[in-house]
Formats: structure tokens, C-alpha cells, sequence
């Protein structure tokens, strides 16, 4: 006789979807027209929005500073590379005993948006997006 169907089915574990969404991870610095210096106010703002982003639970591993220019501008262009630098030294310094990477970038705009050229901006890639334990502890089970 022909051996009968099995009726046990497999057990799978299925890991629960966990979504979450980290904010707070970008900040924009505020130049004066004209200026590559970095204003007492802009600096006393960009220290306490990094430093709890730095020493609480998500960490800082790496950070992206983005300054605008006119591509036809070489002195706008000077000045968005001194002002994102500024910003630059700013968060290594910042960043303490732990030293943190930091890339600069200047975007090098064909129209004209004077509005968005006094602004640097910086985004943060957290240390717990390595670990996975950005929105709680990591997973233990496989």
C-alpha cells in the first residue's frame, strides 16, 4: 500500500517587520551673505543638535557637509567650499575622543537660488544603522 500523506507542517519562526524612522539627522547652517565665516549663533545651534545625536544611542559614524554654488561664480564657488569646510572642522572637532569621517561636497548649480547658497548642510549616518539597532535592540535570532 502507498504510504499516507504527511499532515505535520513545518514550523517557520517569522521574524516580526519592525518600521521605523529616525529623524533629526540633518541640519542646516545658516552663512551670512558674503561671508565664509561661521556666526557665534550657527555654532552654538550645530554644537547641540551633534553633540546629543553623538553621545546617545544612535552615535554619529559619518557626516556629510553640502554647500551650493553657481557653477559660473568662482568666488561663490570659493566661498561655499570655505564654508562647508568651516562646517567640516567644526563636527571632527566635535566629535571628540571618537573621530568621526567627514565628507564635503559642493554642488555646483547651473540656475541661479541665492536664497540656498547662504546654507550648509549636514547629514549624519548614525552608528547604530552598522549594529541594526536603530529603533531598538538588534535582533538575536537568526
Amino acid at each position: 500500500p502507498a504510504a499516507a500523506p504527511s499532515t505535520t507542517r513545518s514550523r517557520r519562526s517569522i521574524s516580526p517587520a519592525i518600521a521605523c524612522s529616525i529623524g533629526g539627522l540633518q541640519h542646516i547652517v545658516i552663512f551670512p551673505r558674503s561671508s565664509s565665516a561661521l556666526p557665534a549663533s550657527e555654532i552654538r545651534a550645530l554644537v547641540d543638535w551633534y553633540v546629543p545625536l553623538r553621545d546617545g544611542r544612535l552615535g554619529v559614524e559619518e557626516a556629510f557637509v553640502f554647500a551650493r554654488a553657481t557653477k559660473r561664480d568662482d568666488a561663490l564657488v570659493q566661498i561655499a567650499g570655505d564654508r562647508a569646510r568651516s562646517v567640516a572642522r567644526l563636527l571632527k572637532t566635535l566629535a571628540a575622543a571618537d573621530p568621526v569621517e567627514v565628507a564635503v561636497q559642493i554642488n555646483r548649480l547651473d540656475t541661479p537660488r541665492p536664497h540656498a547658497y547662504e546654507e550648509v548642510r549636514i547629514e549624519i549616518q548614525p552608528k547604530c544603522a552598522q549594529t541594526h539597532s536603530c529603533c531598538g535592540a538588534p535582533s538575536t535570532s537568526k
